[in-house]
């Protein structure tokens, strides 16, 4: 259980993922927690860096702006679909966003966040300009979409993991 309390993100997202796979019994829920153990061992014997949660609050809000995020992002790419392919095409594109984040793991997160949003795409970082080249479907406002990387998703993932 140390190695439970080492990386504790890991062990609740792999004790949800198995909850989530199966039905919620008391049974699953301690089976999970075997599966979380040994998958957080498996990562400890890959010698990953441990993520050190500052805020358990500015994850939670952030968590709560990415769904938000994530719910008027999927209206937008049915819409931006229903509208057939020209309106896609005339809109798509890519945008450099400069970041001041250089943490590894809150890079991670942020890249994960980009990616899986419906029409978002991390597509490149270079590590020593700190520039992101993001592709959008719809591309009609740049300036929005890198106000939402740096001024709504980044001051919460330096506040919440350094």
């Amino acid at each position: 259980m140390n190695l439970i309390r080492e990386r504790p993100i890991l062990s609740v997202c792999l004790v949800l993922l198995w909850l989530l796979l199966t039905d919620f019994t008391l049974g699953n829920l301690l089976l999970g927690l075997a599966v979380a153990a040994f998958g957080v061992t498996l990562v400890d014997a890959v010698d990953l860096p441990a993520t050190r949660v500052k805020s358990w609050w500015a994850l939670t809000r952030l968590a709560g702006l990415y769904l938000s995020d994530v719910l008027a992002s999927n209206l937008a790419v049915s819409l931006a679909i229903l509208r057939g392919p020209d309106y896609v095409a005339k809109r798509s594109g890519f945008i450099e966003i400069d970041l001041k984040i250089r943490n590894p793991q809150a890079l991670t997160f942020l890249s994960i966040m980009l990616t899986s949003a419906p029409g978002t795409a991390w597509v490149d970082y270079d590590p020593t300009t700190g520039r992101l080249l993001v592709h959008a479907l719809d591309l009609s406002d740049p300036e929005a979409l890198r106000s939402l990387v740096q001024d709504r998703y980044e001051p919460l993932l330096e506040e919440a993991l350094g």
